[in-house]
């Protein structure tokens, strides 16, 4: 709905509102403000002061509107203290161990101490697991998903940036100054931004979760690795032990054959029997040392960082897993991926 209004120096507003409906469920509102003034050479008259006034009352206007669309902009910080606090409490939760986002120098310094302290007297099956949820390098890439999905959450909550444009005119050859502003302001934001929110709030819980899971994956992965190197030692130890009676029954193969008590095939097939076992035993050891570097991917250590000393046995005996129903039960409480897809 355009308005113009004159006064007598020729001053001239021209305010025109207008909602724009495109095929895309966006609406905006634009408002253009014209506003020029022509100095004359009459006498100041009534009329004039009421011109003067108007003219002023206008260019506030102007103004007005090229600060409001300044403050519509927008500008809001992140802070992610609240999901952190309820990660790390899962995470101390689940695992009995704390977990530390490495943002600073500081930080990773002070991991770097508590790792060196941990590998120092021996590494066991619970420190594996605290050095994992400390230094796992995917684990703390996952965290700073919790920033950005708290980015998206803060965003979904502004407005968008409206469009301004002002022109100022000054005339060289005498006369008043023209100024044209024009701002064009998306109020589609005003039932779009509860959505947005929803949305966004709902895809950081489900980062959150993720990272849950991701706390979850990394300590099992950590008690895998560390409980194989262990087996794998057992069965190295074994191996030797094998091979070691292996080689004294061939060597009283030999003792028996000065006596005519042994045939030269017997002897062939004890020294067969050490040879095979000398194979299993390098793969054995070849097996054990992917084994290491698996462990160390897992800690987030070098792989050449391998003087350290696995400790720790294997249980004498499993304990049997409970029923099916149990078992299901007990995923749908605490598994962070059930909780996501219900």
């Amino acid at each position: 709905m355009p308005l113009i209004v004159e006064n007598p120096k020729r001053s001239v507003v021209h305010l025109a509102c207008s909602f724009v409906m495109p095929a895309c469920p966006a609406s905006f509102l634009s408002v253009s403000i014209d506003l020029a003034e022509h100095e004359d050479r009459f006498s100041t008259s009534g009329n004039d002061k009421k011109g003067n006034a108007l003219f002023r009352s206008r260019e506030v206007l102007i103004y007005t509107l090229l600060l409001a669309c300044l403050f519509l902009t927008g500008c809001a910080s992140v802070t992610t203290q609240k999901e952190w606090e309820g990660v790390k409490e899962f995470a101390r939760e689940h695992t009995g161990a704390d977990i530390r986002w490495e943002q600073t120098k500081e930080d990773e310094a002070l991991t770097a101490k508590e790792i060196n302290e941990l590998l120092a007297d021996g590494l066991k099956e619970d420190e594996a697991v605290r050095i994992a949820l400390l230094n796992n390098r995917r684990l703390q890439a996952s965290f700073e998903e919790i920033g950005a999905a708290k980015a998206d959450l803060v965003q979904a909550g502004l407005f968008s940036n409206p469009n301004l444009s002002a022109i100022f005119r000054f005339p060289f050859g005498g006369g008043g100054t023209d100024i044209e502003a024009e701002g064009i302001i998306n109020i589609s934001d005003l039932w779009q931004i509860p959505l947005r929110k929803k949305t966004a709030s709902a895809r950081l819980e489900t980062t959150t979760l993720r990272i849950a899971e991701e706390i979850l994956n990394t300590a099992a992965e950590a008690k895998h690795a560390h409980s194989e190197n262990i087996a794998l030692a057992h069965i190295l130890a074994e191996m030797k032990n094998m091979k070691k009676q292996l080689e004294e029954l061939r060597d009283h193969l030999i003792y028996r054959r000065e006596f005519g008590l042994t045939k030269d095939v017997d002897i062939d097939m004890a020294n067969s029997e050490v040879l095979g076992q000398e194979a299993e035993i390098a793969r054995i050891e070849k097996e054990l040392h992917f084994a290491r570097l698996r462990l160390n991917r897992v800690l987030g250590l070098s792989p050449d960082q391998l003087e350290y000393e696995i400790m720790g046995s294997l249980p004498e005996q499993f304990e049997p897993l409970p029923d099916s129903e149990a078992l299901i039960s007990h995923a749908m409480a605490v598994r962070p991926d059930v909780r996501i897809s219900t």
